[in-house]
């Protein structure tokens, strides 16, 4: 039953639920509960909202900050549940799940919008069983599993990173040899996130700090961070007052901060605010903003920014878009963005087929990706594009020199084709050069491509030309 749809039922459960002090403004519902696409809740103070938006994602906003910095907690989906078990799930519109608190309680519980968070409590003692914050914004699925030039990391429930493949030994371990099944990486306990690129390994732990490993040595580089994309040379964040900042390589001016000095410290990316993710690729960076405005920096040497010239920017430029983005990916010289319709818009190099489009022909304005529609996320490698379709299917276009496109072959192709023998997905990431991962929803983790160090993690040195399930200890 939608209780707050029911102004009596509402009366009746603030009659029946003695609040605590911390209870004062809050709004608490009883399992099972459900917040459609287009409701919406706010605290009696009027300091925080909670909206399932009909953009399709669920939004908790501090009404006292400044646009731009208001969002507290940030999910992509149509509607929030929870069940009689005190589980928090946020739903796809074709009704699957994108993400789950994963609460499992024997007891009474109840959803609340409080002052500055959301928390399902036990209604017996008033424990909170689980709050949003300090875990803002951050996409649970998508941000755990990470591909990098030739090692793949992935952080479970529990708050476990294991990483396998090349890269990660240099920078925590002795020893140089391949790890070719995951191997758990205890400096990288209680993180939410671990980021691999080619010559570093970054992790953002439950608090929001950044830390970053290269050569055995550990430097915390932010705090409060908000999202991490790391690349093959370079590193951006968003912060916790939404705006950029980044560090490393510079060459292309990549961190937008109006210079091409390389930075071992994180650099603020100054003209923009507002942004609701990020993405590094090959010498380039984009952001999307929450207005759904895509803002580029960086190489540009395909037309990859979207400014109509090949010149490099130095600080953000904005493509030509109608601010209806969603996400944006960045590979090595093309760009591909996702619309809130569910289609996927690329532009740059495309003499590997990058852009999707039926043709081999560079272009510095997006083209729309040929028969796709109804795309919850994308990501881009080097030469090659995933996307992940609301109904759990990936699909894939681009190089294909080392089956990185999952369809059972190596040959290239000029417009999507279905990874094969995969379904039930719920977060993909092609960002590894030449090899793709996706996790299904009974948590297993699946990779294919290349495989020269380990990086499909399934016990080889074979190339995988169809997903290969990852074996994790027991």
């Amino acid at each position: 039953m939608r209780i707050f749809k029911l102004e009596f039922a509402l009366l009746l459960a603030a009659f029946i639920f003695i609040p605590s002090q911390t209870y004062a403004a809050s709004k608490c519902y009883d399992a099972p509960f459900t917040l459609e696409n287009g409701q919406s809740i706010t605290t009696d103070d009027g300091s925080t909202r909670l909206v399932a938006q009909a953009d399709g994602v669920v939004v908790l906003y501090d009404k006292t900050a400044e646009a731009g910095s208001n969002v507290l907690w940030r999910m992509t989906g149509t509607e929030l549940v929870l069940s009689d078990g005190g589980n928090v799930s946020v739903l796809r519109s074709n009704g699957k799940t994108k993400w789950s608190s994963e609460t499992a309680s024997p007891y009474p519980t109840e959803f609340c919008v409080e002052t500055g968070n959301i928390s399902v409590y036990d209604k017996m003692t008033k424990n909170p069983l689980w709050q949003a914050y300090p875990v803002t914004h951050r996409e649970a699925f998508e941000t755990k599993l990470s591909t990098g030039d030739g090692s793949t990391c992935y952080v479970d429930d529990a708050g476990k990173a294991y990483c396998w493949g090349k890269r990660f030994q240099s920078t925590l371990e002795s020893s140089t040899q391949s790890k070719i099944t995951p191997t758990e990486i205890p400096e990288l306990f209680n993180s939410y996130e671990a980021s691999t690129g080619f010559r570093n390994l970054c992790d953002v732990d439950s608090s929001g700090r950044v830390a970053c490993w290269s050569n055995k040595v550990k430097e915390t580089k932010l705090f409060n961070a908000r999202f991490l994309s790391n690349s093959t040379y370079h590193t951006c964040a968003i912060t916790e007052s939404y705006h950029v900042a980044c560090w490393g390589d510079n060459t292309w001016g990549e961190l937008g901060n109006g210079t091409t000095i390389d930075q071992t410290s994180p650099v603020l990316v100054e003209s923009l605010s507002n942004v609701a993710s990020v993405s590094t690729g090959t010498g380039g960076t984009c952001a999307v903003t929450f207005d759904g405005d895509i803002y580029c920096w960086g190489n540009n040497y395909f037309g990859q920014l979207g400014n109509l010239d090949s010149d490099i920017s130095t600080t953000p430029v904005a493509l030509r878009t109608s601010g209806d983005v969603s996400k944006v990916s960045v590979g090595e010289g093309h760009t591909c963005f996702l619309k809130k319709d569910g289609h996927v818009m690329c532009l740059g190099l495309n003499d590997k087929q990058e852009l999707g489009n039926g043709n081999s022909t560079n272009s510095v304005v997006p083209v729309e990706v040929s028969n796709l529609s109804d795309v919850a996320t994308i990501s881009a490698g080097n030469f090659h594009t995933c996307a992940l379709k609301n109904d759990g299917t990936v699909w894939c276009w681009g190089f294909n020199y080392r089956g990185q496109l999952g369809m059972g072959s190596i040959e290239t192709t000029y417009v999507p084709v279905m990874v094969k023998d995969l379904n039930n997905v719920v977060a993909i990431n092609a960002s590894g050069a030449n090899h793709t991962c996706a996790k299904i929803e009974d948590g297993s983790i699946y990779c294919w491509g290349d495989n020269y160090y380990g990086q499909l993690g399934d016990g080889s040195l074979v190339d995988s030309y169809v997903p290969k399930k990852v074996i994790f200890p027991n």
